[in-house]
């Protein structure tokens, strides 16, 4: 680390505006700026260290939550950081505050996500041109399209799922993951002649790997007619329900049409349990809307699912304020029908 002194006082004071009663991070860099003077930092430390506390979550949060083959994702961290130096300084703050919150905050899973971002970011802010968004079905997809049939294709950290394309695919794949405890950290969706292909990122080191052949009938009957899977599902969340423990988060949930130009993303920040991606993703297509990608993000009893998201009748971004609030009001209402909402 180049300036290990900006990287030590950057982790002691990240928090510092937390107690304050109000937004924690522009309290902080309040503070910080104050502070940084008092002990003899240049203006552009000053400036370094305003930037460290300001976005001491924007790594961590960019990598779990969008879509980082977007070049708009990219450049939006481009230019919140403008140097590398500060990259690298986040970079290094972000692993050690994770850390340093507990052993689930830091997984080898993010730990890649962050290093892919930070690579492409320094690769931004040296002039190099981002590639455009890979193309969403690849030459392997399209072989496996060929088969005009359900595949379920395992491979270490992932799932492949092809199957005639469906309204509401990705609620039932996620649907029936979860009853074979399968934990999904992201999801890729892509169609094509009639077929689709979801490609899952999955955690299966809690209760080790499913029976495949008995997922794929499973999947095949959820696809055939899902009634039985929702009753399954529905019986499963009241026993969860019945025994949980954990404080009622409600749920927060955020519409976005700035991020991108290729989609709305929909973040729906809510309480943890069974079925969360399943129910959120039934939610969504009720509402209209074609799930290009999804990422899940758990926070303690908490999780942040986000999703990239166009209009099924015409494949444009929900732009329509009316539309939008509907959707917004749907998932409060439907994420946990016994939770409250948080506001807006």
């Amino acid at each position: 680390m180049h300036r290990p002194d900006l990287l030590l006082v950057g982790a002691l004071l990240h928090d510092i505006g937390k107690g304050d009663g109000g937004d924690h991070t522009a309290a902080g860099v309040r503070l910080v700026g104050e502070i940084a003077r008092r002990m003899a930092f240049d203006e552009p430390d000053v400036e370094t260290l305003c930037v460290l506390v300001r976005d001491h979550l924007l790594l961590a949060e960019t990598a779990t939550r969008r879509d980082l083959s977007d070049p708009a994702t990219i450049d939006a961290v481009a230019a919140r950081v403008e140097t590398v130096e500060r990259l690298e300084l986040l970079a290094a703050l972000t692993e050690a505050d994770a850390l340093a919150t507990g052993p689930t905050a830091w997984s080898a899973w993010k730990a890649d996500l962050v290093d892919e971002l930070v690579s492409r970011v320094r690769g931004s802010l040296a002039g190099a041109v981002s590639d455009p968004p890979p193309e969403l079905v690849t030459p392997e997809l399209r072989r496996l399209m060929t088969g005009r049939a359900l595949q379920v294709v395992p491979e270490p950290g992932t799932i492949t799922v092809v199957a005639p394309d469906n309204p509401g695919l990705l609620a039932v794949v996620a649907g029936t993951f979860t009853l074979h405890r399968i934990g999904v950290r992201s999801a890729l969706a892509a169609s094509e002649d009639g077929m689709a292909a979801d490609v899952f990122h999955v955690d299966t080191a809690r209760d080790g790997l499913p029976d495949w052949a008995c997922l794929e009938r499973d999947l095949a009957s959820a696809l055939e007619d899902p009634t039985a899977l929702h009753a399954r599902l529905a019986d499963r969340m009241l026993s969860v329900r019945r025994s949980r423990r954990a404080p009622v988060a409600g749920t927060d949930v955020v519409v976005d049409n700035e991020a991108t130009p290729r989609a709305t993303i929909v973040e729906v920040r809510t309480d943890d349990g069974p079925g969360v991606l399943y129910r959120l993703a039934l939610l969504v297509r009720a509402a209209g809307l074609d799930i290009l990608s999804a990422r899940v993000e758990t926070l303690g009893h908490e999780v942040v699912d986000t999703f990239y998201v166009r209009a099924a009748s015409d494949g444009m971004k929900v732009t329509d304020p009316i539309a939008i609030e509907r959707l917004r009001a749907a998932i409060v209402a439907g994420a946990h029908p016994e939770q409250p909402s948080r506001g807006q």
